[in-house]
């Protein structure tokens, strides 16, 4: 019977620890929504320019740089996605490091994911960015890691960028499965 009854408390134990590590909370606003894991934490200041920034937690003291993703949209953007994806390509080429630029179709939805390396205060970072143009507006997403990091995070970072949708008018992306 004990053995019965540690077993039950094991199994419940087990469940509980994985559902709380698969819990998703949205972040919405009149324009979009995102969703993003618990174990993340959001930062709504709008610091430099943002919409919002989601931070992993520090790995050690030691750790220089807090991996993130980041929103960033421009207003009245009058360009289609090709005119972008020229333009973004040029542009990042003189400072980094383009390491694969394509667009994707996430649920319907055209998005240019450009991966690129750069060096920032002497750490080698890798970006994954996702960009979308809806209404006139440009929605920049971009998730930043140590290069060293990159394959350990990019799952879990691009899943929650692929849950981001755009709330204006009809134009609605649909959330890919994280």
């Amino acid at each position: 019977m004990a053995k019965k009854l540690y077993f039950i408390f094991f199994a419940c134990l087990t469940l509980t620890c994985q559902t709380n590590e698969r819990k998703l909370i949205e972040f919405k606003t009149d324009t979009y929504s995102i969703f993003y894991p618990s174990d993340l934490k959001l930062d709504k200041s709008k610091t430099d320019g943002t919409e919002f920034m989601l931070f992993t937690d520090k790995t050690s003291q030691n750790d220089n740089f807090i991996e993130n993703i980041n929103l960033i949209i421009h207003n009245n953007y009058n360009s289609n996605l090709k005119g972008y994806v020229e333009y973004a390509n040029k542009e990042i080429r003189k400072v980094a490091r383009i390491k694969r630029t394509e667009i994707i179709n996430n649920n319907g939805i055209k998005t240019h994911r450009m991966i690129f390396e750069i060096e920032e205060n002497n750490t080698q970072l890798t970006i994954l960015q996702h960009s979308l143009i809806a209404n006139n507006k440009l929605f920049i997403l971009t998730f930043s890691s140590k290069s060293k990091e990159f394959s350990t995070y990019r799952k879990k970072m691009e899943g929650v960028m692929l849950s981001f949708k755009s709330l204006i008018d009809n134009d609605i992306m649909l959330p890919s499965r994280l």
